[in-house]
């Protein structure tokens, strides 16, 4: 079974930035729409460098010297890295909502909760890799693409109720 960044990556970016980017709305003032865009722009770098991990993880020679717990061992450590990152975000958007008002805010902590769920997510998935589980991993990303949907449905609705 092989993780490559086709699977892994896009599941991350969407949960991570892709709501996030449209936050950017004429409610947040300049410097914070700058702090989340280079926040944004920071966890894309480092989402690719846990997809660049995973991808490391899976090859066969990893599989003939590891074996399934070697495999998962690694994809873990790229998951927890990925759910640490998406927590980091969520603490700013939790902070810009902390200082919207009415349905804006709202709006963001709804999808800080998403965010959140997502984090809860992968480190769900982190610890399913963890064990070895190679086809329990696959259950678990597959709960984590459910979430990037939340994500991207908070992150408009965030948005539109911001001025965005």
């Amino acid at each position: 079974m092989t993780f490559s960044r086709r699977v892994f990556l896009p599941i991350l970016v969407v949960a991570g930035t892709a709501a996030i980017a449209g936050c950017g709305s004429s409610t947040l003032s300049e410097d914070q729409l700058t702090e989340l865009e280079k926040r944004a722009a920071s966890l894309q770098v480092k989402v690719q460098e846990a997809g660049d991990k995973a991808d490391a993880c899976a090859t066969d020679n990893k599989a003939k010297t590891e074996g399934a717990k070697g495999i998962g061992k690694c994809l873990g450590t790229a998951l927890t890295t990925a759910s640490t990152q998406i927590d980091d975000i969520n603490d700013y958007v939790k902070e810009l909502a902390g200082s919207a008002s009415g349905d804006c805010k709202d709006k963001l902590n709804g999808l800080s909760d998403a965010l959140g769920q997502t984090s809860g997510s992968l480190g769900d998935a982190a610890a399913t890799a963890n064990k070895g589980d190679l086809e329990g991993i696959t259950k678990e990303l597959q709960s984590v693409s459910t979430d990037q949907v939340d994500v991207t449905v908070a992150g408009r609705e965030a948005d539109k109720a911001c001025g965005g």
